[in-house]
């Protein structure tokens, strides 16, 4: 019986593990497309949403749309921005193709005690979170895919890019934390961290 059942896994196992590994890496490629479409989906219906809301009200009533709303818009526009989408993009792929092996995995958990973040369409500053901790293990990563996987991985430049791209979101994440408390009001310092995070960007 138990013969039987190993012939039925060898049956069902990919016959090369480059091929299983190209799969992966282009399932990775698939999941980041429609990671993009899904950005644009999200940007295209807020500002439809913001739009019908202007008509709705029609200047009767002084209306003030959701701060942390329109930054996170603001954010997931700032990431489809031509020279820096291609570059997130293939840091999504890395990270996904990365998580999807399980000897890859294991090996970076071995190494630094900390596993790949995969970036999440629902949630806030995810981006941030998944190239925060992409660029921090950096090293391992670079080793271990160079082992593992069969996909590039980044150039130096292409790093240097990570971290712009890391500090120029740090700043949103923190004005998104502090206006997101819920036991106090927040609508008060609303100008003083736009200001804040306009002379950041500058």
């Amino acid at each position: 019986m138990v013969a039987a059942f190993k012939a039925l896994v060898q049956s069902n196992s990919p016959v090369n593990p480059d091929e299983s590994e190209e799969e992966e890496a282009q399932l990775s490629v698939v999941s980041a497309q429609i990671e993009d479409a899904n950005t644009q989906q999200e940007v295209n219906e807020y500002m439809r949403f913001e739009s019908e809301c202007e008509t709705e009200f029609d200047g009767r009533i002084k209306r003030h749309s959701c701060t942390i709303h329109r930054l996170q818009t603001a954010v997931r526009a700032f990431e489809k921005d031509e020279k820096l989408k291609s570059i997130i993009n293939w840091a999504r792929i890395i990270v996904r193709t990365f998580r999807m092996s399980h000897v890859a995995t294991g090996e970076l958990l071995k190494a630094t005690g900390l596993t790949l973040i995969a970036d999440v369409s629902t949630r806030w500053n995810s981006t941030l979170l998944s190239l925060r901790r992409l660029d921090e293990v950096r090293e391992p990563v670079k080793e271990i895919m160079a082992r593992h996987l069969k996909i590039p991985g980044l150039t130096p430049g292409e790093w240097l890019i990570i971290k712009f791209i890391i500090r120029l979101l740090e700043k949103c994440n923190t004005v998104t934390d502090k206006l997101s408390a819920d036991k106090e009001a927040t609508i008060h310092p609303v100008h003083f961290y736009m200001n804040g995070l306009v002379r950041h960007l500058e």
